[in-house]
């Protein structure tokens, strides 16, 4: 009887030390009891993310999609296909209907530019997808298909797209999206790097809503990990600039 207290002593010391070696927050669940309550799960029955793509060799994508199911416990979606180039034209599987062309490699993006004449910047987005479709259709750089209509006008986004809100991946996946038809079009959308993209690089998990903290603790899975150099969304973020210059206009998060 000893020895059995003994080793589930050491169990529940080894599960303490491994959530917190691992920087794991769990915020969304009752910490009393560990079970979530009926009110909890009335309020986190409707969380879904994704897509998180990861290009596996040459022709394989993964895309990996989380969501609540009715009982509040976080369902994985785990979708594979495949392409013969470079580029591909990838749409949502489950939750997203955008279409997008995927791009294996990314060019490191240009830091001087010069001789434009309509600039548009856009600071600490935190995940408010909706705030931010609304400020972009006032100001005519969208339609209300949330396609380009600024010809060759640049827009800015000077950093903090990550934490706080619940919409960081339909922010970065709509960045991406934009990006590709500004440059179609003559112009271009910038993406400057601020504190809380290098905080993902760093591998810090804080700051996150109760929907992801809530979504990857039920996986025992890192939000960061899926910002690495191996996924999709980690590639193109680290072809971007921690500050441009616009003619005369220097763009940087927060201050050098």
């Amino acid at each position: 009887m000893i020895a059995k207290t003994i080793y589930i002593q050491l169990f529940i010391l080894f599960l303490s030390f491994y959530l917190s070696a691992n920087n794991i927050i769990i915020n969304a669940i009752d910490k009393g009891n560990g079970r979530i309550s009926k009110k909890d799960t009335a309020d986190i029955v409707n969380y879904k993310d994704g897509p998180y793509i990861i290009w596996k060799r040459k022709r394989k994508l993964i895309a990996y999609y989380y969501y609540t199911n009715k009982k509040g416990k976080t369902r994985v979606e785990r979708r594979k296909d495949k392409t013969s180039a470079d580029t591909f034209h990838f749409k949502g599987f489950v939750f997203d209907t955008n279409k997008y062309i995927l791009h294996k490699y990314n060019k490191i993006d240009k830091a001087n530019w010069y001789n434009i004449e309509n600039i548009f910047a856009v600071g600490d987005v935190h995940g408010e997808f909706y705030e931010m479709i609304k400020l972009l259709l006032y100001n005519s750089v969208i339609d209300e298909n949330l396609n380009w209509i600024w010809g060759n006008g640049h827009l800015v986004f000077t950093g903090d797209i990550f934490d706080r809100g619940d919409y960081v991946t339909e922010c970065l996946w709509f960045i991406y999206k934009l990006e590709q038809q500004a440059e179609k079009a003559g112009g271009k959308v910038h993406f400057v790097l601020g504190t809380h993209e290098l905080l993902k690089f760093t591998k810090f998990n804080g700051y996150l809503s109760d929907k992801y903290n809530y979504l990857f603790t039920q996986r025992y899975k890192l939000y960061y990990d899926y910002y690495s150099e191996k996924f999709l969304l980690g590639k193109w973020l680290r072809s971007k600039n921690t500050l441009i210059k616009i003619n005369d206009n220097l763009f940087v998060h927060g201050g050098i």
